[in-house]
C-alpha cells in the first residue's frame, strides 16, 4: 500500500494512505479489527529507507530502492509500526499533521498518531509495503517499508 504524495504550501504535511487493509475494504478505525497472519504465510521482511526530496520531485521507486542498503530490515509488522512511528514523530513536533483517509486530507491530532501507527502495524500485518511522506518547508521526508521475500531481497537478511 503507497502513501499519496502531499505537495501543499502549509507548514507541514505527513501523508500516509491507510484506507485499506488486505484488500479488504476501507478501515474505519475500528478497535476490533486484528492484525492478519498473512505476514507469516508469505514470509516477508522489510527493507526500511528514508529519503528526502524537494518539491516536484517524485519519490524513488521500489526498484531503485532495492538496489541501495536499507536502514534496517524490519522482521515483523509491530517493528515497522514501530519504525515508521518514530520518524514520523521526530519530524511532526509542533506542526499540524494531516494525513489521507478516503481520498480526503484530513487533520489529525498528536494523539491520533497512535491510531496511524495501529494502521501501519494492519498494513504490514498483511505483508504490504507502506510509504508515508512527511512535509515542512519545501522538503519532503519519505519514510518507506518495502515488504520483501527472501526471493526478492538482494541483502541476506537474517533476524538477529
Amino acid at each position: 500500500m503507497w502513501g499519496a504524495v502531499c505537495a501543499g504550501a502549509d507548514d507541514l504535511w505527513a501523508a500516509s494512505d491507510v484506507s485499506g487493509v488486505c484488500g479488504a475494504g476501507v478501515v474505519k478505525g475500528h478497535d476490533d479489527t486484528l492484525p492478519s497472519d498473512e505476514w507469516q504465510y508469505t514470509v516477508v521482511h522489510w527493507h526500511a529507507y528514508d529519503e528526502y526530496r524537494g518539491n516536484g520531485c517524485v519519490p524513488s521507486d521500489s526498484a531503485y530502492r532495492a538496489r541501495r542498503r536499507p536502514r534496517v530490515a524490519l522482521f515483523d509488522p509491530w517493528a515497522v509500526a514501530g519504525w515508521l512511528d518514530k520518524g514520523i514523530r521526530l519530524h511532526v513536533r509542533h506542526r499540524d499533521l494531516y494525513a489521507k483517509v478516503d481520498g480526503m486530507w484530513m487533520p489529525i491530532s498528536a494523539a491520533d498518531l497512535g491510531e496511524v501507527r495501529r494502521l501501519h502495524m494492519l498494513t504490514a500485518s498483511c505483508g504490504e509495503s507502506i510509504h508515508t511522506d512527511v512535509y515542512f518547508n519545501g522538503l519532503h521526508h519519505d519514510l518507506f517499508a518495502d515488504a520483501m521475500t527472501a526471493k526478492q531481497c538482494t541483502r541476506d537478511c537474517r533476524q538477529s
